[in-house]
């Protein structure tokens, strides 16, 4: 059985969570003000998406969320990290957005200094849960 794919979307000193620990990963450097190269992304091939949210305005939340989605495998979904003390981005605004770009269902919370969510691209299966 091959091995699930993670794309790990930010910059090198993301260090994805130990779940993704026996996935293969793909490191895409991108700078959060100039989004051009999101349309580099292969279509349909990660199964999971991991990405911290760091100094990205309003304007480009949109162009990231539909670019990501476009990424992800039909049973795909996106884990988002967003630090909640620098962001212009609150919790209802990424839900929102998140299910405005074609995301099936979201499940979001917060921690001491974060928002959380998790995105599926479809209904998830009882292990994705």
């Amino acid at each position: 059985m091959a091995r699930k794919k993670v794309l790990n979307v930010g910059n090198i000193k993301n260090q994805l969570p130990i779940n993704y620990k026996e996935w293969d990963e793909t490191l895409f450097t991108i700078d959060f003000s100039n989004l051009n190269n999101l349309n580099t992304l292969a279509l349909n091939s990660y199964n999971a998406i991991y990405i911290v949210l760091e100094n990205l305005n309003l304007n480009n939340l949109n162009a990231l969320c539909t670019n990501l989605y476009k990424s992800l495998t039909d049973d795909g979904f996106l884990h988002i990290l967003s630090p909640n003390t620098e962001s212009s981005i609150n919790e209802d605004t990424l839900i929102n957005t998140l299910i405005e770009n074609g995301f099936y269902q979201v499940f979001n919370g917060l921690d001491d200094s974060n928002i959380i969510a998790f995105a599926f691209k479809s209904e998830p299966t009882q292990p994705q849960l």
